[in-house]
């Protein structure tokens, strides 16, 4: 899955940018996804800075966008 695939998806869940950043800064209080080669690495970063892993380097895409999903 590509980067603006990844995008496309997470809009169609009607889920406002400042939750997430895809490819983008490391900011707190959001979702991260980062596309490693062939896979996304997906994790939370809180208001304190600790890193949560959501998902741990998936490298199913089509799995990293329902585990996002179903648990927002």
């Amino acid at each position: 899955m590509s980067t603006e695939e990844m995008k496309t998806r997470i809009e169609e869940l009607n889920i406002p940018s400042r939750y997430y950043s895809i490819n983008g800064n490391i900011a707190s209080d959001r979702y991260i996804f980062r596309q490693i080669y062939t896979y996304w690495e997906c994790f939370y970063i809180d208001e304190r800075g600790n890193q949560m892993d959501f998902c741990d380097t998936c490298k199913d895409n089509e799995g990293v966008y329902m585990n996002y999903a179903n648990n927002n």
